[in-house]
Parts: C-alpha cells; sequence; structure tokens
C-alpha cells in the first residue's frame, strides 16, 4: 500500500497490517508523534499499547510485530493522517492536546472536560487524536478567569478550581477560610 489516505476504496486487513509495518519500521510513527508533540507514553496511549511497546518500536524499527497490532497501528496512522490532512494549515502549533492543557493547568481532566462541556472554551475534535485546543485561547481565558496579583494564569486556575470542586455531604469547606 502506497498511499497512507483512503482513496476509492476502504482498505482491507491486509492493508492495514501493511501500512501499519511500515509505519513503524520507516519511522512514519515516530515522525508523527513528534509532529503532534507527543511524548511516548502519550501515543501509545492512543494506540492502545505500552509504551515499553511503543518505545521498543521507536528504538529498533524493525521489531516484529503481531498482525492484529499492526493492523490496529495501520488502522490509527491512516486516521490520524487523514485528520491532519482534513485540518490542512489550521493545524499547528497553536494547537496543544487536551490532556496536556489538564496537566498544564494542574487539573483533572474529568474537570477540564466538564468546563470544555460548560462552554468556557473551545477545542477541535481531531478524532482518533482526541480533543485539542487553542493555546491562545486558554492561555486567555486562564488569564481572565480569576484575576491574581502577578497574572499567572495557573494560580488563578488552582484558585478556580477549589472553588469549583463539589465537596463530600456533610463535610467543611476549609478553602473558604
Amino acid at each position: 500500500m502506497t498511499s497512507t489516505l483512503v482513496e476509492d476504496h476502504e482498505p482491507n486487513r491486509s492493508d492495514l497490517v501493511e501500512l501499519g509495518r511500515e509505519a513503524i519500521r520507516k519511522g512514519r510513527l515516530q515522525r508523527l508523534r513528534e509532529k503532534l508533540g507527543l511524548s511516548a507514553n502519550a501515543m501509545a496511549e492512543l494506540l492502545h499499547t505500552s509504551a515499553i511497546t511503543y518505545i521498543s518500536w521507536e528504538i529498533n524499527p524493525h521489531t516484529r510485530v503481531w498482525p492484529s497490532t499492526a493492523q490496529r497501528v495501520g488502522a490509527f496512522y491512516q486516521a490520524a493522517m487523514n485528520e491532519l490532512t482534513l485540518m490542512g494549515r489550521s493545524f499547528n502549533n497553536n494547537l496543544i492536546p487536551f490532556h496536556v492543557v489538564a496537566t498544564y493547568c494542574g487539573l483533572p481532566h474529568e474537570v477540564l472536560l466538564h468546563w470544555y462541556r460548560q462552554g468556557r472554551f473551545e477545542a477541535v475534535d481531531l478524532g482518533v487524536l482526541g480533543l485539542w485546543v487553542n493555546r491562545r485561547e486558554i492561555e486567555d481565558k486562564l488569564k481572565r478567569s480569576v484575576p491574581t496579583s502577578d497574572n499567572n494564569p495557573l494560580l488563578g486556575m488552582r484558585k478556580m478550581v477549589k472553588r469549583d470542586r463539589p465537596t463530600a455531604p456533610g463535610s467543611v469547606d476549609r478553602s473558604a477560610s
């Protein structure tokens, strides 16, 4: 299979197996990870494999891969490349993965997802690549959410998290004191 994009037909199992093996063997999977700015652990999670396995593919790209694993990698790689092609030039370094935003803000993923669903900020759904957020938008939202003396978005976000965290019934909220 020479093309990574679906053309006139859906790829069959053997096409995906070959694409997956080729993506690993030729370093395309690693280049995709680098383009996306993902850690090896994050990429392994997207591929539903262990970090150790994924890292072994980068270190030794000629590692033997089970057909079922190669098929999964091929399907992921094809879908990811299709998403990036659809995004075109609008996918750039200004988009950051949702989980990175959660880490940057020191928030549980669930809290950030709740805020997204409330419409506090916008995100781009890149299919198999998950939700991505515009860096400038999230930084602006963080700065405006809770003003602080030093205008530190992380400090402001932490104050916001304390206010928004639900308390257990009968518990005392000590953050107000």
